[in-house]
């Protein structure tokens, strides 16, 4: 089954080895895994989106491949076992308790003596020992609000869940307190709104209100698209403020600081297309030919920049 799941958000399987039992052997990826960076004050907002869209993608692909004839339900979803290489893209691992379905039966319950880990496992599990896809989601959920929260499933000192103090934060509107300030003050207010609210319907109780992959790709792809168009936003507003020390000189520009990484991202890693030229928009002209005056919308339009921001 695993031999056959080939995608860039899924792990690669290098091999098996039968000598010590069943042993799966993973390709090595450089970075570690997601739980060892959720307090990262470097792991930034832009980043983290990004590799929660990439796991998400990962999901749906074990589930709903058209090239298959099976699903897989993978029953232990958790930040430990989502790994991220050399450029940051999510790799999800951790299938050794997965388990396999007939593509036409992939929405029937599923029985199993073993499923998840505290902190991630889907409460209806305990109470039923079935799992579905939306016990994935309820896991999921728990890793977005690690996510979001720069805390794990279970509190390390005290043994807490994080699970329940964070959708009793949410249901009272306090969720922004859980929340490091400077990871929220890089936050698109619409990003964080619809990246809060998927997790917390992934952990609704009732499974048949959480929300099925489909629409959680969907979802946290629209709270990276605002997230995007936030960055730009701050880009071009400190383009226009000055960048000069003259300009700079007693002004209070902490909220101008943009991570090196956001601005590598939205400028493509400072592809030529995002280049300024020469003249006064970055085209290059004839000197002896005029420039035609610009409305506020074009020069927004011609808004690119240099590599040495």
């Amino acid at each position: 089954m695993l031999s056959k799941l080939k995608h860039n958000n899924v792990v690669s399987i290098v091999g098996f080895n039968d000598e010590f039992g069943k042993i799966i052997i993973y390709k090595h990826e450089t970075i570690g895994s997601l739980d060892t960076f959720l307090r990262d004050p470097n792991l930034t907002w832009m980043r983290r989106l990004q590799i929660c869209v990439g796991v998400a993608h990962g999901l749906g692909y074990i589930y709903y491949d058209k090239g298959r004839d099976f699903s897989v339900i993978h029953c232990d979803i958790r930040s430990s076992k989502i790994l991220l290489d050399a450029n940051w893209e999510a790799k999800l691992s951790g299938f050794e308790l997965s388990m396999k379905q007939a593509s036409r039966g992939r929405n029937d319950l599923c029985f199993t003596d073993v499923c998840g880990t505290l902190g991630y496992r889907d409460p209806v599990y305990d109470k039923s020992g079935s799992v579905t896809h939306k016990s994935d989601m309820y896991s999921f959920g728990i890793v977005l609000f690690e996510v979001l929260c720069g805390k794990k499933a279970v509190d390390e000192e005290d043994n807490r869940l994080l699970a329940p103090i964070a959708k009793s934060h949410y249901e009272g509107g306090g969720l922004d307190v859980m929340i490091d300030p400077g990871l929220h003050k890089q936050m698109d207010p619409r990003s964080f709104q619809i990246f809060s609210e998927v997790a917390y319907y992934c952990l609704k109780e009732e499974r048949s209100q959480r929300p099925n992959i489909n629409q959680v790709v969907m979802n946290l792809e629209k709270a990276l698209e605002y997230q995007w168009k936030h960055v730009n936003r701050l880009i071009l507003k400190a383009s226009f403020e000055g960048t000069t020390s003259k300009n700079l000189k007693g002004k209070d520009i902490k909220h101008l600081e943009i991570p090196l990484t956001d601005i590598e991202n939205a400028t493509k890693n400072f592809a030529k297309t995002y280049v300024i030229g020469s003249g006064g928009y970055g085209e290059k002209r004839n000197p002896s030919v005029q420039p035609q005056k610009s409305s506020s919308r074009n020069l927004k339009k011609h808004y690119l920049f240099k590599r040495e921001i």
